[in-house]
């Protein structure tokens, strides 16, 4: 009786919480489909229904052959101790300093550094896990920053580690890597260095980002399984929206209000940067199910299936590395989950990458601009530019270019061009769910790297 009535409760606060956003907002969401003889762009690469990226953090990784070890569970096809791999493209973060000389680039072990170099250049990793819990001053930055730039390696995403004071943001008063006062600022250059995207502490139970919300955004996250958990993780998620539409606490809760993926996010020395949100909604609470045995139930077929249905994008939160009540370094529920997402990859339903790869396509799929013409029975799309709020109008190269998709007309040859080059090597599909004909810019899939030759 206590659950049912709680869910009365529940249901009643959700139809008050969009009364009140519907009259603020004064509009309501429209689905617009597009005409059979139009250009357009699908929002995943084709065939794709939706997008997933597995964003680990680094911590409780503690030794390099832990790390090979899951890597080459999730990166490879290989025979491992957990059975074949997944060979999916899923990266990880890494840490420069670490007071108890765990893994990481400055421990005292030569192989740490070779190590991390490899995964970064093949792209396995992908993130920056703040500078580390030994990150003492700007120096650490500046040596940091030197050593990437030394050796090619280039990162563009950063990720807030616990109230480490390298952090960035408003989250706690310990994040001071954006106070220009702190002996610990270093935004400006770390920024500069290449940084596009942070993750300053935003979750979300919600399934399936970038998603207009409405009453079944919430409810897909219930679990009658977990009924009151589940529950009380939605009502969190609606008290989030709810701070986010009366701007307060927004520094926290501001992609919480149209359900982004992304926002652009100013941080406290006035530079703008893309922040992005994560999925974490193990009923044991956000913020205690991310780790190697609960990433199972983040990743069930009940939530795959959902966020297929609202055609949505998700970057799972994790920590691969927490894995004590467990045999190997992926439990084996978490093995048998991801062996469910690679069949949804490799049957064309789930687009699975790294978190890097995801964010760029979001960001090019969102602020790409075109033009087209038909000239005798041949579709002529040409690329302009992107016009990015944050890095003003670049053209964009192939690689940041690659999934992307245009419907076309149907029984048509397709040209695409790109400051005044075409595009060669197009991949033409057939109707999708959709009934519509598409191209795709070939997608360049990362290469694992050799550690024979290390």
């Amino acid at each position: 009786m206590a659950i049912i009535v709680f869910f009365i409760c529940f249901i009643n606060a959700i139809f008050i919480f969009y009364y009140i956003k519907i009259i603020k907002a004064n509009k309501y969401y429209i689905k617009i489909f597009n005409s059979k003889n139009e250009v357009s762009i699908r929002k995943f690469p084709y065939p794709y229904k939706a997008a997933i990226a597995i964003a680990n953090d680094i911590d409780s990784t503690n030794t390099v052959e832990e790390f090979i070890n899951i890597h080459e569970f999730l990166n490879t096809k290989k025979m491992t101790n957990m059975g074949e791999g997944v060979g999916l493209e899923i990266a990880d973060s890494f840490f420069m300093f670490n007071p108890k000389n765990h893994f990481s680039y400055f421990s005292n072990r030569e192989i740490d550094k070779f190590i991390i170099r490899k995964f970064i250049e093949a792209g396995y990793i992908d993130s920056i896990h703040s500078w580390g819990d030994g990150y003492s001053d700007r120096n650490d930055a500046i040596k940091s920053i030197s050593e990437l730039k030394k050796h090619g390696l280039n990162l563009k995403i950063w990720i807030n580690h616990s109230k480490e004071k390298s952090n960035f943001g408003g989250w706690y008063s310990a994040n001071l890597g954006d106070c220009v006062e702190s002996k610990y600022y270093h935004s400006d250059i770390t920024l500069s260095y290449g940084i596009k995207f942070v993750w300053l502490g935003s979750s979300t139970c919600i399934i399936g980002q970038s998603v207009p919300i409405n009453f079944m955004t919430f409810i897909g996250s219930f679990d009658f399984k977990y009924a009151i958990k589940s529950t009380r993780n939605i009502v969190k998620d609606i008290i989030k929206n709810i701070f986010s539409l009366f701007r307060l606490w927004e520094t926290r809760y501001s992609l919480h209000w149209k359900n982004d993926l992304v926002k652009v996010v100013e941080l406290k020395d006035g530079q703008k940067v893309y922040e992005f949100t994560r999925y974490d909604n193990h009923p044991d609470g956000i913020g205690f199910g991310a780790d190697s045995k609960n990433m199972a139930y983040n990743l069930s077929e009940r939530v795959i299936k959902q966020l297929k249905d609202v055609r949505g994008y998700g970057i799972l939160y994790t920590h691969f590395g927490i894995n004590f009540d467990c045999k190997h370094e992926i439990c084996e529920e978490t093995q048998k989950a991801l062996r469910n997402l690679e069949k949804e990859y490799r049957t064309g339903e789930v687009y699975v990458t790294t978190t890097s790869k995801l964010l760029t396509y979001y960001i090019i799929q969102k602020n790409l601009k075109t033009i087209y013409s038909i000239n005798q029975g041949v579709v002529i799309i040409e690329i302009l530019c992107v016009e990015d709020p944050i890095f003003g109008k670049f053209i964009p190269n192939l690689e940041e270019l690659q999934g992307i998709t245009f419907y076309v007309p149907s029984d048509k040859n397709v040209r695409i061009l790109i400051d005044g080059k075409e595009i060669q090597d197009l991949i033409k599909n057939k109707m999708d769910e959709n009934n519509r004909e598409s191209v795709t810019i070939p997608i360049q899939h990362l290469t694992y790297p050799d550690l024979m030759k290390i």
